[in-house]
């Protein structure tokens, strides 16, 4: 453990016309001193006296947190990335989750602040991180998933005693989204009917899966046969699949029976007595010979997108065929706590992410609306409202 570190005012002098703040470094792991820290306080045209320009420089301290260096050990973030995998990580969250965290930091976050004290974040090293990021080509979705990361990192390491500042949340300025990239996140009604068509045997099984009951698409993949209740037409989701291995749901309200629509009840049960020889019963229905579960990456690259691509649909995941049957439950007019209770999710707030719309439906909901006014021929002449029939001439004053 290192010593505390105290405050420290720094050393101010007068460098021709500016004055200039310079902070005593800190030593580093091996005991040799750093370089010092010099901060520009202002002119000596605006701060003429040595006691205006030591009041500027201590108000410049306790605005930026330079004249306080956190007390605890020091460590590099490369070190305690390492640390945060095994403390946090590893065996505690869903191994996909996990995939993704060891991948935002051996990506994204470690090549810029391996060698970087936890001590030396501050506001304007995170700021520069994000536009580099931005610059690098990531979509801002994704420099946002990794700045989370990094700020939920260093909170855990302030509250181990490390000497660490938290980056507030409010004070960072994020590449804008374009929208234009992200417009088309569902398949519509046509989309699902052209690939369904389009594809056969077990991989047009998933795809009605996902499409008609709105799956996700590892809890597609961990379904069994026996998890198909025909006599009650539901689906009962208990577990996921992921990179070939069998797990838990995301959530606890994942864990729950789905209902089936008609036409997928009956290629269920179709396919189910084409080719069941009394061994399939307890098995997975997407699964290699040696009883493994598909992996959803391989199917979308081999699949799902070259079927995309040729049938001329902007390419999508999975998670289309999910948001599309969102999209048609609201047009079709079911209500949002239904909606909720058929895509499982744990808010309602997150199931109306899922509300979709386009032109067509714009157009028939301002139709609609349109007809509830009682009287069919009113109609709009400037300033004026006029019922009745349709006049040729100006309004009567």
């Amino acid at each position: 453990m290192e010593p505390r570190r105290r405050r420290q005012r720094g050393a101010l002098r007068l460098e021709g016309r500016q004055w200039v703040l310079t902070l005593r470094g800190e030593p580093d792991a091996t005991g040799g001193a750093r370089p010092s820290v010099r901060l520009r306080v202002g002119p000596r045209s605006e701060l003429r006296t040595r006691q205006a320009a030591r009041a500027e420089a201590d108000r410049l301290l306790a605005n930026t947190g330079a004249g306080t260096r956190p007390i605890g050990s020091r460590v590099t973030f490369g070190r305690y990335a390492a640390e945060y995998l095994n403390r946090y990580v590893e065996g505690l969250v869903r191994p996909q989750t996990a995939v993704t965290v060891r991948s935002r930091l051996n990506s994204h976050l470690l090549p810029h602040l391996r060698d970087t004290w936890l001590d030396d974040f501050s506001t304007r090293l995170v700021q520069d991180l994000i536009t580099t990021l931005g610059r690098e080509g990531l979509a801002p979705s994704t420099v946002r998933s990794n700045i989370a990361l990094l700020r939920l990192m260093l909170k855990r390491a302030t509250s181990e005693g490390l000497a660490c500042r938290p980056i507030p949340v409010g004070v960072l300025l994020y590449p804008r989204q374009n929208r234009e990239l992200v417009a088309y996140r569902c398949f519509s009604p046509e989309d699902v009917a052209r690939i369904l068509e389009h594809s056969q045997g077990l991989p047009r099984l998933l795809f009605a899966v996902l499409a008609y009951a709105g799956l996700r698409i590892g809890e597609a993949l961990g379904l069994r046969w026996a998890d198909i209740d025909h006599e009650q037409n539901l689906l009962h989701v208990r577990r996921s699949a992921t990179r070939g291995e069998l797990h838990a749901c995301k959530t606890a309200a994942s864990v729950s029976a789905v209902p089936m629509a008609p036409d997928l009840a009956i290629g269920l049960a179709g396919y189910l007595a084409a080719h069941d020889d009394g061994t399939l019963v307890g098995e997975l229905i997407f699964r290699h010979r040696n009883g493994r579960p598909w992996e959803a990456d391989y199917i979308r690259q081999y699949t799902l997108h070259p079927l995309l691509k040729a049938l001329g649909i902007p390419r999508a995941g999975f998670h289309a065929f999910r948001h599309g049957l969102a999209t048609r439950l609201f047009a079709a007019g079911v209500g949002a706590p239904t909606v909720q209770a058929i895509l499982r999710h744990s808010t309602l707030r997150q199931t109306m992410v899922y509300a979709h719309t386009n032109q067509d439906l714009k157009q028939q909901g301002v139709r609609i609306a349109g007809e509830l006014i009682p009287s069919a021929k009113a109609r709009v002449c400037g300033d004026a409202i006029i019922s009745g029939p349709a006049s040729t001439g100006s309004p009567a004053n």
